[in-house]
């Protein structure tokens, strides 16, 4: 029997880079959506992180590579919020409808 041979995955997009992305091209910084803690006198606004939402979605799966899929999450809709979908709306039109994404740290 012959040992199993090494494969080697097809490229995929690594999340750190994705958020620095959509940062610079629309504006949106995913780790604080509402800019709680980039400006003064922020009492009383909602800290919003997209990344809670991813872990919402995931749950245990985001240790390395998921497959986002936008459209399956925007059929969530009625356990996800407007802003939420909004950046799922941006993620599909930028990298597609299904993707690939390294998650680790």
């Amino acid at each position: 029997m012959k040992k199993p041979q090494k494969y080697t995955r097809a490229p995929v997009y690594v999340w750190s880079e994705i958020v620095q992305y959509i940062q610079k091209k629309h504006g949106i910084f995913l780790r604080d959506v509402n800019g709680k803690f980039r400006a003064d006198n922020t009492e009383g606004v909602e800290y919003l992180d997209f990344w809670h939402s991813m872990i919402r979605w995931y749950d245990d799966e985001l240790r390395g590579v998921i497959q986002l899929r936008p459209d399956d999450l925007c059929l969530e809709a009625a356990k996800s919020e407007d802003w939420e979908i909004k950046i799922l709306q941006i993620l599909k039109d930028e990298f597609g409808e299904c993707f690939e994404v390294d998650t680790s740290w």
